[in-house]
């Protein structure tokens, strides 16, 4: 989720590049593969394309998202987004529609060969938990990522009561709040300023897909925690609920500490 750009991640299909399918390969498919099998929230686990490995940094995933539907989401680098079809076990993806945001290296180059990929895959294959994508020179190993609680997620107010660096714990100043609406949309304050955007939930993932504040200078005590507040929102973030409190957490060992305070 670590992003170089200054700006914001914008909505898919918003100023977007298009990633061309490519030709796909030969591959015997599973028959027995329904789209029962495909849907769900998945993680990149390995992968290989053109001969050559998809190493996934310990602190970036690539998420796919196959919705019953036939709809395509997930990031990477970037969010991304389009459709598949699926037909005896033989599966194709359309061309993708995705954000610009420029990421460290080497998670440009691993972005570029995942959606090379992904556009070459012919044939799917399903066991346990693993989901299998291959092509003639492809292939994609992906893991079945847990629902995120929507239930208790959703439409419920939180106030933010702690500010999260490894194993170090702080406290807040006034009540910073969130509230993530079951329409997508979201909102909040970090203290000084309010913030709201726009979001979808993948697996156990909440990945924000844009995300403004209001333009206004924060007192110099709340300046820092501005800054971290917004930095665990921007780009997404995990999820773990137990009772009354809401965790959210980046790969980096930061978080949000949020209670629930009604409707």
């Amino acid at each position: 989720m670590k992003a170089t750009a200054a700006t914001l991640v914008v909505l898919l299909l918003a100023g977007c590049t298009r990633l061309g399918p490519g030709a796909g390969g030969s591959v015997t498919p599973d028959p027995s593969v329904g789209a029962t099998d495909v849907v769900g929230a998945w993680v990149l686990v390995r992968g290989t394309q053109d001969g050559s490995a998809i190493e996934v940094p310990d602190d970036w995933r690539v998420t796919l998202n196959l919705s019953a539907d036939g709809e395509v989401g997930g990031q990477a680098c970037n969010h991304y987004g389009g459709t598949y079809e699926l037909d005896g076990g033989r599966i194709s993806f359309s061309a993708m529609s995705m954000t610009e945001m420029a990421c460290e290296e080497p998670m440009m180059t691993v972005e570029a060969a995942y959606h090379a990929a992904l556009a070459e895959v012919t044939g799917v294959e399903r066991g346990g938990d693993r989901l299998t994508l291959r092509g003639d020179a492809v292939e994609l190993v992906l893991e079945l990522l847990p629902p995120v609680p929507d239930a208790a997620l959703q439409d419920t107010a939180w106030v933010l009561d702690s500010l999260i660096q490894g194993e170090a714990v702080s406290s807040v100043q006034g009540e910073p709040g969130l509230k993530l609406k079951a329409d997508g949309t979201l909102s909040g304050s970090t203290g000084c300023r309010d913030f709201s955007g726009a979001y979808v939930v993948i697996g156990d993932e909440v990945e924000v897909t844009s995300l403004a504040t209001t333009d206004q200078a924060c007192a110099a005590e709340l300046e820092s925690q501005d800054a971290f507040v917004l930095g665990v929102m921007e780009g997404g973030f995990s999820v773990a609920i137990e009772g009354d409190g809401l965790t959210l957490g980046k790969t980096d060992g930061t978080g949000l500490g949020y209670r629930a305070v009604g409707d």
